[in-house]
């Protein structure tokens, strides 16, 4: 399968509508033809529904031919008759219907995306790369389209434009992901207003807090994650009500002036991050760490990155690449081995040749994944000249340079 349709299954299956098809993946792109629009039409039409949706795709089509000798074609009809071809790999039947589509509704994402993908497997790349372009310029926020476009720039090997189009792609895709965890998305109407002017400078947290973490970290000590996670969310929710009470201000809006606060919210926000990548609940994970790497900017300044930072940034780019975003994980691991390099040299400390061996590899591993060689190859070779250069061996040298030659191997294909 092409590096395409790896990410675009990945992603799509979370989004697919109740019914199945024989490629769920590809139910996601415009769903305009739900049952519920098919009582107003003909009988032909609903049972072309119902056909499709139990994967009779041959059964759909045939049934639409019959509605179209008796009445005007319409463009739900045309679509859905063309992602039957598309199911049934008869590209060159679809493109047609997509066309006539097209011709009368020239702004249709779901016509756009299909051709798209119909041009692609038919090996035409260079109309799948206009046909695309097109339509980004109609609806530029739709992911989809570059991460089809991200595979046709690969397949023409400039990963240059394939990358930078994968990370549009994992941008918006993430940027439209809906968190799921209703205790996170909380607002300020949650928290009544006060009415001082002049803040404390410092507020000591209540005994309640350092009770619940104190419980926490027993709890976490013990492996009982699910405990651990219900003590640090109390904790949090107490923390930033607490912030919010005593300033009138979300955490959103905190200064350097709310440092007091802002330390325990830091380590509230990196151990529920811990807790969630733990249980693999990377899209929960996720906005916990990106606070606590917020609060840590805050507190220590946009100049200084301890070695707390370089930790959230690893901790990140873990949690995108699992989660299937492997540039914006890149960009994290980046980020850490900077942090890295201004904190220690490849071959003076044996933590700091660890870290920055680690993030080598790392990014390695994320352009590896996308099907990069040409730029996983040299990240992978740092590694192991700098194990070499040191006597360390904190990445196995025979598992580096197995992959250093399958590196190798499929740049000479």
């Amino acid at each position: 399968m092409s590096l395409f349709g790896r990410i675009f299954k990945k992603k799509a299956n979370q989004d697919t509508s109740d019914s199945s098809t024989s490629d769920m993946s590809y139910r996601m792109i415009d769903e305009e033809t739900k049952p519920a629009r098919w009582y107003e039409v003909t009988e032909h039409a609903i049972m072309a529904n119902k056909a499709f949706n139990e994967q009779k795709y041959q059964e759909c089509i045939e049934l639409i031919t019959k509605e179209f000798q008796n009445s005007s074609e319409n463009s739900i009809l045309l679509i859905l008759r063309a992602k039957a071809f598309y199911n049934l790999k008869e590209y060159k039947s679809a493109l047609p219907d997509l066309n006539k589509v097209l011709s009368e509704f020239p702004y249709h994402r779901s016509a756009n995306t299909y051709r798209g993908l119909v041009l692609y497997n038919l090996g035409e790349i260079q109309n799948t790369i206009a046909s695309v372009s097109k339509a980004i310029e109609l609806d530029p926020e739709y992911h989809i389209y570059y991460f089809l476009l991200n595979d046709c720039y690969r397949k023409k090997n400039d990963h240059k434009k394939a990358n930078g189009f994968l990370l549009k792609g994992e941008e918006l895709m993430f940027k439209t992901k809906e968190i799921q965890d209703d205790n996170y998305n909380r607002t300020n109407k949650d928290f009544p207003k006060n009415n001082f002017t002049e803040p404390q400078k410092h507020y000591p947290p209540s005994s309640e807090i350092d009770d619940l973490k104190k419980a926490g970290n027993k709890y976490l000590n013990q492996n009982n994650y699910e405990e651990g996670l219900k003590c640090f969310l109390k904790r949090r929710v107490l923390e930033e009500e607490r912030l919010y009470k005593n300033y009138n201000i979300s955490i959103e809006e905190v200064t350097k002036k709310h440092m007091s606060d802002l330390i325990y919210l830091n380590s509230t926000y990196e151990t529920l991050g811990d807790i969630y990548a733990h249980k693999k609940e990377y899209e929960k994970a996720i906005p916990c760490l990106e606070k606590a790497l917020k609060c840590s900017d805050i507190i220590f300044g946009d100049n200084y990155r301890n070695s707390r930072a370089h930790d959230i940034h690893m901790k990140l780019g873990q949690a995108y690449s699992e989660s299937g975003y492997s540039l914006l994980g890149m960009s994290h691991y980046q980020k850490a081995l900077d942090i890295c390099k201004k904190l220690y040299q490849e071959d003076d400390n044996q933590d700091g040749t660890k870290y920055i061996n680690t993030c080598y590899f790392s990014i390695g591993v994320c352009y590896f994944e996308i099907g990069d060689f040409q730029d996983a190859l040299p990240f992978f070779e740092k590694v192991l000249q700098i194990n070499k250069k040191t006597g360390n061996n904190h990445r196995n040298n025979s598992d580096v340079q197995s992959v250093i030659d399958r590196c190798r191997k499929e740049i000479n294909k």
